[in-house]
């Protein structure tokens, strides 16, 4: 008896050609023999081809080479912001999560090898901003030499913008004109590319291997602020059901950009519906046990409210006892009572959390934390509570 040593599939990154073939969700690569993501970059619903051209050459018509060198060398943070701003966010709305945007002049030169070098400004959904140089070197088939304008969108964000990255650029382009790229990052975030050039040559097919270098940060600056969550507080596992805008992909920070730009939405929940109501808090509904889930409510919307019941524990009604001092306080003035008294906790004859006595001008406050209170303790006493 014996063991039959064998080879697993190739996984991203592992060398692969016709008997060496690569596992499931990667494929082998033409000319490079590697081992790449299966990611149809423009097949995304972030970056689809036309759209993601437009947005791209939108971008271009409001830049220029001239532009982005009157940009890197005075930190204009203003034009940076203003020209950016929309363009990350139109990729946000896509659903494209995470997303680093950018922009720059590039020129190439191809005969044998291919060696190219861009210099531009790049933003990312979470909010960093800047100027960037990147030199690439590879082969192809194809020769000549054109300068223009290229830029791209990378699924990721600017954590994944800088270092090694890997391109391939298989439009047939005679002379000056729009083609299209693809690649993967170091981490294997897909990335793709619009390029707008002028000049003379043929391309059929190029591979380069990329190195980003982050020439200027401009850490005070924020991008695509109207998708900010600081405007929402969460209440994790909630959610008030019905009396929704409509319901939509692409994640949170996708949902509160069309929730901030309707002055009819008062919040979201994390499946993506927007509310136009929100409904008092002893109507809400737990629906899951994720605590990074819930119900998404504007700052100083009052639909997340306090609630005095005078039977049986908070949780009995559907609410929830609380379990802070601080936000006693705050729920008393928020129902309305004026504390004379307290809160003070200790008392094995009442209800743990927060409970009241007495009138609304002139109340006692009692906060007993969880585990304090003994139902058979003082039963029928008049501080039995």
């Amino acid at each position: 008896a014996g063991s039959h040593i064998c080879r697993a599939p190739g996984k991203a990154g592992d060398p692969c050609h016709a008997t060496r073939p690569c596992g499931d969700d990667v494929i082998c690569m033409p000319l490079v023999h590697k081992c790449f993501p299966e990611v149809d970059v423009f097949g995304e619903a972030c970056l689809d081809e036309s759209i993601f051209a437009n947005n791209l050459m939108s971008l271009f018509a409001s830049t220029g080479e001239d532009f982005i060198n009157e940009i890197v060398s005075s930190q204009d943070t203003d034009k940076l912001l203003t020209v950016f701003s929309d363009n990350v966010l139109d990729f946000v709305n896509l659903g494209c999560g995470d997303v680093t945007v950018y922009t720059g002049a590039q020129a190439d030169v191809q005969v044998i090898g291919k060696g190219s070098t861009s210099v531009g400004i790049y933003a990312s959904s979470d909010g960093k901003i800047g100027a960037y140089v990147t030199y690439c070197y590879g082969g192809g088939v194809g020769v000549g030499a054109n300068a223009g304008v290229v830029g791209g969108v990378l699924l990721g964000s600017s954590n994944s913008f800088p270092g090694e990255s890997e391109v391939f650029d298989n439009d047939f382009v005679v002379g000056a004109g729009i083609s299209t790229a693809t690649g993967f990052t170091a981490d294997y975030k897909a990335f793709a590319e619009v390029g707008a050039s002028g000049g003379g040559g043929l391309n059929l097919f190029s591979y380069q291997t990329c190195q980003t270098e982050i020439i200027e940060e401009f850490p005070d600056i924020e991008v695509g602020n109207s998708n900010d969550l600081s405007n929402y507080d969460l209440y994790p596992f909630m959610d008030s059901s019905g009396n929704d805008i409509g319901k939509f992909d692409g994640g949170i920070r996708t949902y509160a950009v069309k929730c901030n730009a309707d002055p009819d939405c008062l919040g979201f929940n994390s499946n993506g519906w927007l509310k136009h109501v929100i409904r008092d808090q002893s109507e809400w509904s737990s629906w899951t046990e994720d605590s990074s889930k819930g119900l998404y409510i504007k700052k100083g919307h009052k639909g997340a409210v306090y609630v005095e019941v005078s039977s049986d524990s908070c949780e009995d009604h559907g609410l929830f006892t609380i379990t802070d001092v601080n936000e006693c306080v705050d729920a008393a003035a928020d129902v309305g009572r004026t504390i004379t008294w307290g809160p003070y906790g200790g008392y094995e004859d009442v209800v743990d959390g927060c409970s009241a006595r007495f009138t609304t001008a002139s109340s006692h406050m009692f906060f007993n934390v969880q585990g304090t209170c003994d139902p058979n303790h003082s039963v029928d006493h008049w501080t039995y509570t």
